[in-house]
């Protein structure tokens, strides 16, 4: 006879978030969207959930760059970035600024009502 030792997992709550992208599409036509996700949630996740048509053709595995973000200086300097995602930013032009990639920006208490911007827009 085998006893199992499984201890019942407690359900973690994770607190909500709410944040705002600026969304400009190739045409210039802009649209700001409400995002309401909980902490842990990729932004990638959270904005295509929120119906944001982001793009991310590697389907968010830190390969194409298509889906950059930029952040606020203060939002930017407090949001941890790999050495992936930094190689990335830097080879697509995009390494000295407040940049991201929202694939692997997870969504976090400090951008409660930050506004997040995604540009698609090449003027």
């Amino acid at each position: 006879l085998i006893r199992s030792s499984v201890k019942a997992i407690s359900a973690r709550s994770f607190a909500t978030v709410s944040l705002k992208v600026d969304f400009t599409r190739v045409s210039g036509a802009k649209k700001q969207y409400d995002v309401t996700t909980e902490e842990g949630t990729s932004l990638l996740e959270a904005m295509k959930c929120a119906g944001i048509p982001i793009q991310s053709r590697c389907g968010g595995n830190c390969v194409c760059g298509t889906c950059i973000v930029k952040m606020s200086p203060e939002l930017h300097d407090q949001t941890i970035m790999g050495a992936k995602e930094k190689g990335l930013l830097r080879r697509k032009g995009k390494g000295d600024s407040c940049y991201h990639l929202a694939c692997q920006t997870y969504v976090y208490n400090l951008m409660e009502g930050e506004v997040i911007e995604v540009n698609y827009h090449r003027a």
